[in-house]
């Protein structure tokens, strides 16, 4: 399995190139290319991996390549059928992915940690410019509340950020983070989609749907709290059709160019890595 790094074959001695040993050789030929089988990424062991023995993903067979390939995998399930991850969970991909954690005692000893947090909760809170009489008089107070609400949900370093800055940005920020956080919901759904064309052909859309119908929803994609942002949607879209024309223009085409690039990369082939 160390096909980065090459290895040596236990009985003939005979040193194997991994692709990282001849780059050049990587870069221009299809030799170090495995498209029969997805293998994990595995960091080292200090990093709760195994250095490159943790071997193929799926375990099944031909069969369960093959219905991975064709996407045929439930939803929020593995190829066994079995539920995996946990959708209270937002960390790891909603707990599909294996994430390192400190114990309770290691992050206490981190005594300016601690004492910074102290502060900014409960010493000298930061303060919203969210109250400002200017944001209260244009935008709908339901809808604005729902997508502050909402960006303390799906952004832990953005939200504290965005509410500090002027009441005249304040808002159109919140929202372009919102749309764009809803747009990389959909991409990075790996099973709501019946197929490639069909999520990308989505994607392409977004800009044209969510931005100009302000019924549009989506329901069953992403977990969590990114499901409930696009399933909520119209609330989004309510702030975002008051904002100044100029905002709206510019998070319209934003949003274009980041799905067009979303798009690119659902249907490339990543044989050969990113």
């Amino acid at each position: 399995n160390r096909w980065v790094i090459g290895s040596t074959d236990s009985e003939s001695g005979e040193k194997k190139a991994g692709w990282w040993d001849d780059l050049d050789r990587t870069m221009k030929t299809d030799d170090f290319c495995d498209y029969g089988t997805i293998h994990r990424f595995d960091p080292p062991e200090e990093h709760m991996g195994g250095a490159g023995d943790a071997g193929e993903w799926l375990v099944g067979g031909d069969e369960a390549v093959k219905g991975m390939e064709n996407g045929v995998m439930p939803n929020g399930n593995n190829v066994n059928g079995e539920v995996v991850g946990d959708s209270t969970k937002k960390q790891g991909a909603y707990g599909k992915v294996k994430t390192h954690k400190e114990s309770k005692l290691s992050q206490i000893l981190h005594l300016d940690e601690v004492w910074s947090a102290i502060t900014l909760l409960y010493i000298s809170p930061l303060e919203s410019n969210l109250e400002s009489p200017l944001i209260r008089e244009t935008f709908n107070p339901l809808d604005l509340k729902f997508c502050d609400d909402i960006l303390c949900k799906v952004s832990r370093s953005f939200a504290a950020v965005i509410r500090q800055l002027p009441s005249q940005l304040l808002v159109d920020v919140l929202i372009f983070y919102l749309v764009l956080r809803a747009l990389d919901t959909i991409e990075d759904d790996m099973t709501y989609f019946p197929s490639n064309e069909e999520k990308v052909k989505s994607l392409l859309a977004f800009h044209k749907t969510a931005l100009v119908d302000p019924t549009w929803t989506m329901m069953g994609c992403g977990e969590g709290d990114e499901r409930r942002l696009l399933e909520e949607f119209p609330k989004c879209h309510s702030v975002y059709a008051a904002l100044p024309e100029g905002s709206r223009r510019v998070i319209s085409d934003i949003t274009l160019r980041m799905a067009t690039g979303m798009a690119e990369f659902v249907d490339k082939d990543l044989g050969q890595g990113t």
